[in-house]
């Protein structure tokens, strides 16, 4: 017995939301649509069984009314994190985040707005190179300069570290949910937000 298409299985994932969307809710209704969890003041979808590259994860999220989540704030993050411990989850999941070569920087897709960079949201990620510590006030991005003559040798740095169109954020069990930066075309679950509740 051989599987149906996927875009068989997305089109019956988007009639199953559209049959349980509410659009006579109140304003502020704590109801979710089918597929989707509320967890604090949003609606997220948490898929396990697909590991799809970056763009195939953000076309089923959009087919569900969604798209790939956003963290604009640590506390958003925090609650999605802690109701995933919870949970007892340990899937791998594609962001709503890339890499976008016309502005040279990391952005959310949704509304092309940029990405927080650094602590608290970013993982370490190890490198099998010697990073020394670069001098004060250089660009992040660029080769560190020599290092002092006796400088400690690194292996560690913070993600993200490349500077190169195709590279995607996700957060992985691998680095405990931190952000990481990962090549678009990696297989991961797409993790949903529902875009058009009341939240």
């Amino acid at each position: 017995m051989s599987s149906p298409p996927a875009s068989e299985i997305i089109q019956t994932l988007a009639t199953a939301v559209n049959a349980s969307l509410q659009p006579q809710s109140p304003r502020g209704s704590t109801q979710c649509p089918l597929l989707y969890t509320r967890v604090q003041d949003h609606c997220i979808a948490f898929f396990s069984l697909a590991k799809v590259p970056w763009a195939e994860a953000r076309h089923f999220c959009k087919s569900i009314h969604g798209d790939l989540i956003q963290f604009k704030d640590v506390t958003m993050y925090y609650n999605v994190l802690q109701y995933m411990k919870e949970a007892g989850f340990t899937t791998d999941y594609w962001l709503g985040g890339r890499f976008d070569m016309d502005v040279s920087a990391w952005i959310w897709v949704q509304d092309d707005t940029p990405m927080t960079l650094g602590s608290p949201f970013w993982a370490q990620t190890y490198n099998k190179t010697c990073v020394p510590r670069s001098l004060p006030q250089s660009d992040p991005f660029l080769s560190p300069p020599d290092a002092l003559p006796g400088a400690p040798c690194y292996f560690y740095t913070q993600a993200p570290h490349n500077r190169a169109q195709g590279w995607c954020a996700a957060i992985t069990w691998e680095h405990f949910y931190y952000m990481s930066d990962l090549e678009c075309q990696e297989g991961y679950s797409p993790l949903c937000y529902y875009t058009n509740a009341d939240d």
